[in-house]
């Protein structure tokens, strides 16, 4: 609770500031964050293992970095829909055991 409310006042009182921070600083630590979140080992194994979660990864890569983090995210859950409903119908279909 603490933590929150000293993170409303510190935005209360340094926002007019952040307008003096150059663009280019707040990208280099967006980057340096984004690369720090992400699981290397997770994606190194994912291509070798799911070729289709390895394809959404990589629609969902290309189209953050070159168009924009909202159209990522729509077409990254649409497509992940798409092969979710794709491994259900076959789960569903198989020949029943006998």
């Amino acid at each position: 609770m603490l933590h929150a409310v000293f993170l409303l006042l510190f935005m209360a009182i340094a926002t007019p500031l952040a307008a003096y921070i150059p663009l280019a600083a707040l990208s280099g630590v967006l980057t340096v964050v984004a690369w720090n979140m992400i699981e290397k080992s997770a994606i190194a194994i994912l291509p070798r293992s799911d070729r289709g979660e390895a394809a959404v990864l990589a629609v969902k890569f290309f189209l953050t970095i070159f168009r924009d983090l909202t159209e990522a995210i729509v077409v990254g859950f649409a497509l992940g829909s798409v092969l979710f409903i794709h491994r259900m119908r076959r789960f569903w279909t198989r020949p029943a055991p006998t």
